[in-house]
């Protein structure tokens, strides 16, 4: 079995300048800090999905349903 190569940690300040330059989007100095600290909160959440092990024959939910929910 071949091993994954782990991917480097993320870098919120670089990826905030590269899309933000990508887009055409300014992001004034003082609002750069919080919008960096949401990105990098972001990633470590998506991290936590990511690493939910799945079967490659499972696949998502066509319609999220919340538990609960009328229907």
């Amino acid at each position: 079995m071949t091993a994954t190569p782990t991917p480097p940690p993320f870098d919120a300040e670089v990826y905030v300048e590269q899309a933000s330059r990508l887009v055409g989007l300014t992001i004034a100095a003082p609002y750069r800090p919080g919008v960096e600290r949401n990105m990098a909160l972001i990633a470590r959440m998506a991290g936590l999905v990511m690493s939910f092990p799945l079967e490659p024959a499972e696949e998502p939910a066509p319609v999220f349903v919340p538990a609960g929910a009328p229907r």
